[in-house]
């Protein structure tokens, strides 16, 4: 393994950390790309070599399982803690430790095909961008919403969260 960036992206092998690997690379930005591969962030031993190794002045971490996911239960949630807490421990005091909290889609069809109104949904995903913030999150991350009027809603709960936030949209064929 070579590693030569102070920059860590962990979840590089997913939709938003391929691109942000790409787009800090395309601007010339050493960037070090944590995917499964490398080893399990749950394993604070091997979290703690890579740190040491890296010595990084930021760590964006984007790995993560969103609830929708079928493989998605508490247990991966407390994994998730113990990943989160493997980073913050391993890390150099000066590092930057950016993480992007995921809002999924509600699972609802939005009206009028469906029952989900626009303020329903508002109120589902600022509940989420809440939780997120309070919860330490540094930048939301919408993902995987197919429906324009649905992501519209979780942007509006981002804006009363006072939260930035990225998202990306996904279409059945």
């Amino acid at each position: 393994m070579s590693i030569t960036s102070r920059t860590i992206v962990t979840g590089a092998g997913g939709f938003i950390g391929k691109r942000l690997i790409g787009q800090m690379q395309a601007a010339g930005i050493p960037s070090f790309g944590w995917t499964r591969d490398v080893g399990d962030l749950a394993d604070a031993v091997r979290v703690a070599e890579v740190i040491a190794k890296v010595k990084p002045t930021v760590i964006y971490h984007l790995a993560a399982r969103s609830p929708e996911s079928k493989d998605f239960n508490w247990c991966v949630a407390a994994e998730e803690v113990v990943m989160f807490s493997n980073l913050l421990q391993a890390s150099p005091p000066s590092c930057v430790l950016i993480v992007a909290g995921s809002m999924g889609p509600t699972g609802e069809i939005m009206v009028p095909m469906g029952s989900l109104t626009h303020s329903i949904a508002v109120e589902m995903f600022h509940e989420q961008a809440e939780g997120l913030k309070d919860g330490g999150a540094d930048v939301l991350w919408v993902e995987t919403i197919s429906a324009p009027e649905e992501y519209a809603a979780a942007a509006e709960a981002c804006g009363l969260a006072g939260m930035p936030w990225c998202g990306t949209m996904s279409f059945d064929t």
